[in-house]
Protein backbone atom coordinates (compact mmCIF):
# COMPACT_ATOMS: atom_id res chain seq x y z
CA UNK A 1 0.00 0.00 0.00
CA UNK A 2 2.80 2.36 0.32
CA UNK A 3 3.71 1.90 -3.15
CA UNK A 4 0.23 3.63 -3.82
CA UNK A 5 1.48 6.55 -1.61
CA UNK A 6 4.27 6.76 -3.02
CA UNK A 7 2.78 6.51 -6.62
CA UNK A 8 0.59 10.08 -5.75
CA UNK A 9 3.59 11.62 -4.55
CA UNK A 10 4.92 10.88 -7.60
CA UNK A 11 1.81 12.11 -9.52
CA UNK A 12 2.04 15.58 -7.65
CA UNK A 13 5.29 15.91 -9.34
CA UNK A 14 4.23 15.48 -12.79
CA UNK A 15 1.59 17.64 -12.02
CA UNK A 16 -1.11 15.62 -11.95
CA UNK A 17 -3.18 16.07 -9.24
CA UNK A 18 -5.77 13.61 -7.20
CA UNK A 19 -7.38 12.27 -4.05
CA UNK A 20 -6.58 8.98 -2.20
CA UNK A 21 -9.19 6.95 -0.06
CA UNK A 22 -7.88 4.22 2.04
CA UNK A 23 -10.66 1.88 3.16
CA UNK A 24 -10.03 -0.28 5.90
CA UNK A 25 -7.91 -0.76 9.04
CA UNK A 26 -4.99 -2.96 10.12
CA UNK A 27 -1.03 -3.03 11.77
CA UNK A 28 0.20 -0.29 8.69
CA UNK A 29 -2.42 2.18 9.36
CA UNK A 30 -0.42 4.05 11.66
CA UNK A 31 3.04 3.33 9.37
CA UNK A 32 0.72 4.74 6.01
CA UNK A 33 -0.44 7.95 7.77
CA UNK A 34 3.08 8.82 8.80
CA UNK A 35 4.36 8.16 5.34
CA UNK A 36 1.86 10.28 3.63
CA UNK A 37 2.68 12.87 6.22
CA UNK A 38 6.15 12.84 5.02
CA UNK A 39 5.50 12.85 1.61
CA UNK A 40 3.34 16.19 1.84
CA UNK A 41 -0.10 14.29 1.01
CA UNK A 42 -2.20 14.81 4.27
CA UNK A 43 -4.56 16.87 2.36
CA UNK A 44 -4.53 14.14 -0.81
CA UNK A 45 -5.10 11.17 1.47
CA UNK A 46 -8.44 9.95 3.50
CA UNK A 47 -7.93 7.15 5.86
CA UNK A 48 -11.64 6.28 6.23
CA UNK A 49 -10.77 3.28 8.33
CA UNK A 50 -12.90 -0.03 8.25
CA UNK A 51 -16.66 -0.13 6.91
CA UNK A 52 -18.90 -2.91 6.83
CA UNK A 53 -21.97 -0.89 5.73
CA UNK A 54 -22.46 -2.15 2.42
CA UNK A 55 -24.02 0.73 1.17
CA UNK A 56 -21.37 2.99 2.07
CA UNK A 57 -19.11 1.06 0.72
CA UNK A 58 -21.08 1.15 -2.32
CA UNK A 59 -21.05 4.86 -2.33
CA UNK A 60 -17.35 5.43 -1.98
CA UNK A 61 -16.42 2.68 -4.70
CA UNK A 62 -19.00 3.87 -7.01
CA UNK A 63 -17.67 7.48 -6.91
CA UNK A 64 -14.03 6.36 -7.23
CA UNK A 65 -12.38 6.95 -10.67
CA UNK A 66 -10.27 3.73 -9.77
CA UNK A 67 -9.38 1.03 -7.81
CA UNK A 68 -5.75 0.89 -7.36
CA UNK A 69 -4.19 -2.54 -5.83
CA UNK A 70 -0.97 -2.58 -5.81
CA UNK A 71 -0.63 -6.40 -4.19
CA UNK A 72 -2.57 -9.51 -5.52
CA UNK A 73 -6.09 -8.17 -6.56
CA UNK A 74 -8.31 -10.47 -5.83
CA UNK A 75 -12.23 -10.43 -4.88
CA UNK A 76 -11.17 -6.81 -4.61
CA UNK A 77 -11.59 -6.56 -8.60
CA UNK A 78 -15.28 -8.19 -7.89
CA UNK A 79 -16.23 -6.22 -5.30
CA UNK A 80 -15.35 -2.75 -7.04
CA UNK A 81 -16.17 -4.16 -10.64
CA UNK A 82 -20.09 -4.63 -9.27
CA UNK A 83 -20.13 -1.12 -8.50
CA UNK A 84 -18.65 -0.05 -11.66
CA UNK A 85 -15.30 0.75 -10.24
CA UNK A 86 -12.74 -0.14 -12.56
CA UNK A 87 -9.05 -1.62 -11.43
CA UNK A 88 -5.08 -1.25 -11.53
CA UNK A 89 -3.00 -4.18 -10.44
CA UNK A 90 0.54 -5.71 -10.88
CA UNK A 91 1.31 -7.87 -14.55
CA UNK A 92 3.22 -10.53 -12.76
CA UNK A 93 0.46 -12.74 -12.88
CA UNK A 94 1.75 -16.21 -11.84
CA UNK A 95 1.23 -14.12 -8.94
CA UNK A 96 -1.84 -13.06 -8.79
CA UNK A 97 -5.42 -14.25 -8.30
CA UNK A 98 -7.62 -16.08 -10.36
CA UNK A 99 -9.69 -12.66 -10.28
CA UNK A 100 -7.20 -10.47 -12.35
CA UNK A 101 -8.59 -12.05 -15.38
CA UNK A 102 -11.67 -9.77 -14.97
CA UNK A 103 -9.21 -6.55 -16.19
CA UNK A 104 -9.21 -5.80 -19.00
CA UNK A 105 -6.58 -3.64 -20.41
CA UNK A 106 -8.53 -0.25 -21.40
CA UNK A 107 -11.85 -1.63 -20.64
CA UNK A 108 -12.39 -2.18 -17.07
CA UNK A 109 -9.07 -1.11 -16.48
CA UNK A 110 -5.23 -1.83 -16.77
CA UNK A 111 -2.19 -3.32 -15.32
CA UNK A 112 1.14 -1.96 -13.96
CA UNK A 113 5.24 -3.54 -13.28
CA UNK A 114 5.06 -5.16 -10.30
CA UNK A 115 6.80 -3.29 -7.38
CA UNK A 116 7.72 -0.39 -10.07
CA UNK A 117 6.44 2.71 -8.38
CA UNK A 118 6.95 4.83 -11.85
CA UNK A 119 5.10 2.24 -13.89
CA UNK A 120 2.21 2.44 -11.43
CA UNK A 121 2.14 6.48 -11.45
CA UNK A 122 2.71 6.74 -15.34
CA UNK A 123 -0.53 4.04 -15.73
CA UNK A 124 -2.79 5.79 -13.26
CA UNK A 125 -2.08 8.93 -14.85
CA UNK A 126 -2.14 7.48 -18.61
CA UNK A 127 -5.85 5.91 -17.60
CA UNK A 128 -7.12 9.30 -16.26
CA UNK A 129 -6.05 11.01 -19.11
CA UNK A 130 -7.75 8.31 -21.35
CA UNK A 131 -10.68 7.32 -19.60
CA UNK A 132 -11.39 10.45 -17.34
CA UNK A 133 -14.47 11.89 -19.42
CA UNK A 134 -15.36 8.26 -19.88
CA UNK A 135 -16.21 7.65 -16.24
CA UNK A 136 -20.03 5.81 -17.15
CA UNK A 137 -18.68 3.84 -20.55
CA UNK A 138 -16.23 2.45 -17.60
CA UNK A 139 -18.89 1.70 -15.44
CA UNK A 140 -20.88 -0.14 -17.74
CA UNK A 141 -17.85 -2.04 -19.25
CA UNK A 142 -17.05 -3.10 -15.84
CA UNK A 143 -21.07 -4.21 -14.80
CA UNK A 144 -21.02 -5.82 -18.23
CA UNK A 145 -17.78 -7.78 -17.30
CA UNK A 146 -19.39 -9.16 -13.92
CA UNK A 147 -22.70 -9.87 -15.10
CA UNK A 148 -21.54 -12.07 -17.95
CA UNK A 149 -18.09 -14.41 -16.85
CA UNK A 150 -18.44 -13.46 -12.86
CA UNK A 151 -21.59 -15.05 -11.89
CA UNK A 152 -22.40 -18.34 -10.96
CA UNK A 153 -23.65 -19.97 -14.13
CA UNK A 154 -20.67 -18.95 -15.96
CA UNK A 155 -18.60 -20.22 -12.89
CA UNK A 156 -20.18 -24.07 -12.90
CA UNK A 157 -19.97 -24.06 -16.63
CA UNK A 158 -16.00 -23.34 -16.51
CA UNK A 159 -16.20 -25.69 -13.96
CA UNK A 160 -17.48 -28.62 -15.59
CA UNK A 161 -15.09 -27.68 -18.71
CA UNK A 162 -12.20 -27.93 -16.49
CA UNK A 163 -13.38 -31.92 -15.52
CA UNK A 164 -14.18 -32.89 -18.58
CA UNK A 165 -11.08 -31.95 -19.95
CA UNK A 166 -9.11 -33.26 -17.31
CA UNK A 167 -11.24 -36.64 -17.74
CA UNK A 168 -10.78 -36.77 -21.34
CA UNK A 169 -6.49 -36.29 -20.82
CA UNK A 170 -6.74 -38.50 -18.35
CA UNK A 171 -8.61 -41.31 -21.06
CA UNK A 172 -6.17 -40.37 -23.47
CA UNK A 173 -3.08 -40.74 -21.45
CA UNK A 174 -4.40 -44.28 -20.14
CA UNK A 175 -5.27 -45.74 -23.73
CA UNK A 176 -1.29 -44.64 -24.56
CA UNK A 177 -0.08 -46.44 -21.62
CA UNK A 178 -2.41 -49.31 -22.76
CA UNK A 179 -1.06 -48.83 -26.19
CA UNK A 180 2.61 -48.66 -25.41
CA UNK A 181 2.36 -52.42 -23.16
CA UNK A 182 1.15 -54.17 -25.95
CA UNK A 183 3.87 -52.82 -28.13
CA UNK A 184 6.49 -53.56 -25.54
CA UNK A 185 4.69 -57.11 -24.85
CA UNK A 186 4.59 -57.88 -28.89
CA UNK A 187 8.78 -56.94 -29.03
CA UNK A 188 9.44 -58.92 -26.10
CA UNK A 189 7.28 -62.10 -27.35
CA UNK A 190 10.60 -63.35 -29.98
CA UNK A 191 12.88 -63.05 -26.89
CA UNK A 192 10.78 -65.20 -24.80
CA UNK A 193 9.62 -67.53 -26.77
CA UNK A 194 13.68 -68.01 -27.68
CA UNK A 195 14.21 -68.50 -23.61
CA UNK A 196 11.36 -70.88 -23.22
CA UNK A 197 12.87 -72.97 -26.51
CA UNK A 198 16.81 -73.05 -25.05
CA UNK A 199 15.61 -73.37 -21.02
CA UNK A 200 13.79 -76.73 -22.19
CA UNK A 201 16.47 -77.84 -24.30
CA UNK A 202 18.60 -77.54 -21.67
CA UNK A 203 15.71 -79.47 -19.49
CA UNK A 204 15.67 -81.98 -21.87
CA UNK A 205 19.20 -82.75 -22.41
CA UNK A 206 19.74 -82.51 -18.23
CA UNK A 207 16.72 -84.10 -17.22
CA UNK A 208 18.33 -87.81 -16.44
CA UNK A 209 21.33 -86.25 -15.12
CA UNK A 210 19.47 -83.98 -12.53
CA UNK A 211 17.33 -86.81 -11.34
CA UNK A 212 21.06 -89.17 -10.83
CA UNK A 213 22.21 -86.02 -8.89
CA UNK A 214 19.15 -86.12 -6.50
CA UNK A 215 19.25 -89.91 -5.88
CA UNK A 216 22.70 -89.10 -4.49
CA UNK A 217 21.86 -86.65 -2.63
CA UNK A 218 19.77 -88.80 -0.40
CA UNK A 219 17.70 -86.90 2.48
CA UNK A 220 19.93 -83.09 0.98
CA UNK A 221 18.02 -83.89 -2.09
Amino acid sequence: LDQVLKALHLLNKNGVFCNLVFIGDGSEMNSLEGLALSLGLNKQVWFYGACYDEETNAELIYNADLCVAPGNIGLTAMHSMMFGCPCISHNDFCWQMPEFEAIHEGETGCFFKRDDINSLASTISKWLEEKGNKRQEVREACFKEIDENWNPHKQIKIIKCVIIYKRKKRGEKMLDILKETIIDGVKLLPFLFITYLVMEFIEHKTKEKTKETIKKSGKYA
